[in-house]
């Protein structure tokens, strides 16, 4: 649902979605024997990942198999692509590495981004393609000094190896050169606020990028400086003679000898000649950031993001496969001519110098700057002294494929990072997090195969914490909701929710690794549950509501409710050994299905009594490109395409579906639309024209999360083509105005836990253990009774196993299907045998709407477009109405808690 996490990702997504160099056409797909830029990034993200990136046979790739079925993964690695391949229009003359004149490359020049033109060339041939046009000399007899850049440019230089997104000769004069490398990322740049010039001064650029304290680098810029520091680091080694590395040989010189000898000891790849010299005449290598620029606005052409696909691809996949890029000559001629560019090339140089001049800590897990009791680097050559063991570890791993140990021999102690393996709040997002429990050998089967994990798959992160704490019976915290019988399994403490680094470090630090160690004195409760740091009081004294210390002691002390079989409901407190229901010292109430729901029943009760009916629950699907879908917007700009709206008009009073939104016309500007349609929805008396209604009757909107009041001020903002009486009336709903909508999120972590949530407030992981617990909701929707515009008929309290009906579900915990996954399971089968990939998440509906905008650049059969855009829209229809739907259910649940617990 936040576009804001959308462009972030992005981002962080643009090069570095995959760990090794991209496949070329005609090679191999063995693991590289090289310490690769994407291999870097993730050894920085922690060094362990290396040997299960190495590994994919053996250890798999959570994301891989997230991108396979369509995941934000895939979606944000596709708008890098874009950003990517735009950015070569900064440089009409560049040069394509690997590319064969043939009729593609008279229709498109270098502005395609696969790995077609590459005609069976190795890595070796891309690098002598590289070395030789970086060589290439104007005519001597005019004097003549090129510049030469090139896009995709392989270098290689000892165990190191990176492809660069461009690279740039610059002539100095006098036959001398400097090579700058130009790392495209989709991270915004705004010089509306630094000044158009602070883009190519190199100290103006270091005191935005430090920050307010001018002592490190801030951490929304420093992946990408690391990401360009190593790629400078390898040219110097290549093409620099006295500079940090070998000289100009592609294996490493005397000097690299010395401190690595076993480097010479093995090969590359490379069938480069020791004695050749690389082009010898750089004087320097700069490092460069090309940047989306937020100052700048798309004047020119309509669609421009979606304009990117290839016409005869885009419109043909409606599934989730990856699709060419392509800048159609037309595109480009219009860019060039009008000379706008909505990109910004930063110079980041001393920057990265900070970085390779160890000003700048270089901090990563195992390192002697998080953990102390690791691995010390030596402080005068701490990057350089990483990444050589780094390089080391995975040219020995690909050069002995048998090895099973951690190290290429026992004698080789610890590596930075990897050996032993460092464990800590890292771990909670690890993609090589990978669990197989399935309920019977058909769903094993049937898992493998869905997921194309071999029988041999492991675990990265269950290796690394059991190698760490020496427990062998380490199984990590992922509940299998299929199972039929309980699971019980070791909750690791960096799972606890929204906990710091540093408190997961003191736990482990005190051999604290599962949450099964931890008691009340380890959250700074007291014995009767108060929280002790807690400042939060109300005007009696009394605090208010749950502290974040309460929801992680839940999260310990209550099991996962699919662990829970109990034979009848039970209502139960925490602190009551006798399963008697009663509040403890903070009012907190235990009930629900097998005692899996908390509640602060004082809290929520004087939450409810300020709201008024009716009650309007909406929420809103955005999306913030990196390039523009539009004329008159910048990079970045919020675009609102839908909102759902549900209603409960009076006590006890049904859920109705009200209202829905949704506006994907290719190339056309959503938010004008999406603004009158709104405050038509939720403010407009229909009575009485177009004035709003009485404050009486406005009733309390709810909203869930930050996400809608940043949206909507946002675009109120820039509201240009909208009434003012219209903008007036929504702005009535903002936080600070008078009629703010609540926020549900803020009034769940104040009031209300439920196990299987894993303390989490989303609205996601609270669903489906919140219709687990909550008997009103299973007596609701057990029984096909929801109908509305988009479902007919819908039971949403759906046993997974068969032979429970929905009595037996109301009178034990039986695990029950996920609405969102019932989303799924809708229409998996279309009439022309197609599949039909359902928007279940904020992603999917992202992925919607850049595929409805893709529509309209085609010239396919004009009824299998509008097939494909029914599909698409009826899917998003349903998806963003399960949400509000979503939330007024837990309100539902609420109100008989807090009904059951008198």
């Amino acid at each position: 649902m936040t576009a804001a996490a959308a462009a972030a990702s992005a981002a962080h997504s643009s090069s570095n979605a995959t760990v090794t160099v991209r496949r070329m056409a005609g090679g191999t797909t063995s693991p590289p024997k090289f310490l690769t830029k994407s291999l870097f990034l993730k050894a920085c993200e922690c060094p362990r990942k290396l040997k299960y990136a190495l590994r994919p046979h053996i250890y798999p790739h959570q994301l891989a198999a997230e991108e396979a079925a369509g995941s934000f993964g895939q979606f944000a690695k596709e708008e890098g692509r874009k950003v990517a391949l735009y950015s070569r229009l900064l440089f009409p003359q560049g040069i394509l590495i690997g590319q064969q004149p043939n009729k593609e490359e008279k229709q498109y020049g270098n502005f395609y981004d696969d790995n077609e033109h590459l005609h069976g060339k190795t890595l070796s041939d891309l690098a002598r393609e590289t070395r030789s046009r970086l060589m290439q000399v104007g005519n001597p007899n005019d004097g003549h000094e090129e510049e030469v850049v090139l896009f995709e440019g392989v270098v290689p230089s000892g165990p190191f190896l990176i492809q660069a997104d461009i690279l740039r000769r610059v002539p100095l004069g006098n036959h001398k050169y400097e090579l700058h490398v130009l790392e495209v990322k989709a991270k915004t740049w705004d010089t509306s606020m630094t000044g158009a010039e602070a883009a190519n001064d190199e100290h103006l650029v270091e005191r935005e990028m430090l920050g307010k304290t001018q002592k490190s680098i801030q951490s929304t810029y420093l992946p990408y400086i690391l990401d360009v520091a190593f790629q400078k680091w390898v040219l110097q080694r290549a093409f620099v003679k006295n500079a940090t590395g070998s000289p100009l040989r592609n294996l490493g010189g005397d000097d690299d000898e010395a401190k690595h000898p076993d480097h010479h000891h093995h090969q590359y790849d490379f069938d480069v000649n020791e004695n050749e010299n690389w082009f010898n005449s750089f004087e320097r290598i700069q490092a460069w950031l090309v940047l989306p620029d937020r100052a700048k606005i798309n004047t020119t052409i309509p669609n421009l993001n979606a304009r990117l696909f290839a016409p005869q691809v885009q419109s043909s996949r409606s599934d989730n496969s990856s699709p060419r890029i392509e800048l159609h000559p037309k595109i480009r001629q219009l860019v060039l001519e009008k000379g706008e560019l909505l990109v910004q090339p930063v110079n980041v140089d001393r920057v990265v110098d900070r970085v390779l001049q160890n000003i700048e800590p270089f901090s990563f897990p195992g390192s002697n700057k998080t953990n102390a009791s690791t691995l010390s680097i030596k402080n005068d050559e701490e990057f350089e002294f990483a990444i050589h063991q780094w390089a080391d570890y995975v040219t020995a791993l690909n050069t002995n494929h048998h090895i099973e140990k951690d190290t290429p021999s026992e004698s080789a102690g610890e590596i930075a990072g990897i050996v032993p393996p460092p464990i800590g709040s890292h771990c909670r997002k690890c993609e090589f997090r990978f669990h197989t429990t399935p309920s019977s050998k058909e769903e094993e089967k049937r898992g493998k195969e869905d997921s194309g994990h071999s029988p041999c798959s492991q675990s990265g992160f269950d290796e690394c914490w059991k190698d760490h704490t020496m427990r062998e019976d380490v199984v990590s915290d992922e509940i299998d909701r299929n199972a039929t019988q309980p699971l019980r399994r070791r909750r690791a403490v960096a799972d606890i929710w929204n906990t710091s680094k540093k408190q997961v470090q003191t736990w482990i630090d005190q051999q604290k690794y599962f949450m099964e160690d931890l008691n009340m004195d380890d959250f700074g409760l007291g014995s009767n549950g108060n929280d002790i740091s807690s400042t939060t009081t109300t005007t009696k004294g009394k605090k208010s509501g749950m502290t974040r210390s309460h929801r992680q002691w839940y999260q310990v002390f209550i099991p996962p409710s699919y662990d829970c079989r109990n034979n009848s409901p039970s209502y139960i407190d925490s602190d009551d050994k006798n399963n008697n229901s009663h509040d403890n010292g903070l009012g907190h109430w235990r009930g629900g299905l097998g005692g899996t729901v908390v509640l602060d029943r004082e809290y929520l009760r004087n939450a409810v009594m300020q709201w008024k009916y009716p009650w309007h629950f909406v929420d809103f699907e955005t999306i913030r490109p990196a390039l523009p879908y539009s004329t008159g917007k910048r990079p970045y700009d919020m675009l609102a395409f839908q909102f759902s709206h549900h209603v409960i008009e009076k006590p006890n009073g049904p859920v109705q579906h009200m209202t829905e939104f949704l506006h994907a016309e290719p190339g056309q500007d959503p938010n004008p639309s999406f603004l009158n349609a709104l405050a038509k929805a939720l403010l407009v008396d229909e009575m009485g024209g177009d004035s709003v209604r009485d404050e009486n009757m406005l009733g309390t909107v709810f909203r869930w999360g930050a996400h809608e009041n940043t949206v909507l001020s946002e675009l109120l903002n820039d509201a240009a083509a909208t009434p003012t009486s219209t903008v007036q009336a929504l702005e009535m709903l903002l936080s600070d105005q008078s009629w703010p909508m609540v926020d549900l999120q803020q009034v769940t972590t104040k009031a209300y836990y439920v196990a299987g949530s894993d303390g989490s407030a989303s609205l996601k992981k609270l669903l489906l253990p919140t219709l687990q617990a909550s008997p009103l909701l299973q007596s609701l929707y057990a029984q096909p009774t929801y109908t509305s515009q988009n479902f007919n008929q819908m039971q949403w309290v759906q046993p997974r196993q068969h032979g429970h009906n929905e009595q037996n579900a109301m009178q034990r915990l039986v695990p029950l299907h996920d609405p969102y996954d019932l989303l799924q399971q809708m229409g998996n089968d279309n009439d022309d045998g197609q599949p039909n990939n359902q928007v279940s998440d904020g992603t999917s509906a992202m992925r919607a709407y850049d595929q409805l905008q893709r529509l309209g650049c085609n010239s396919l059969d004009h009824r299998f477009i509008e097939e494909v855009r029914s599909r698409l829209e009826r899917s998003l229809l349903r998806y963003c109405e399960l949400d509000t739907l979503a939330m007024a259910m837990i309100v539902q649940a609420w109100q008989g808690f807090l009904f059951q617990g008198e």
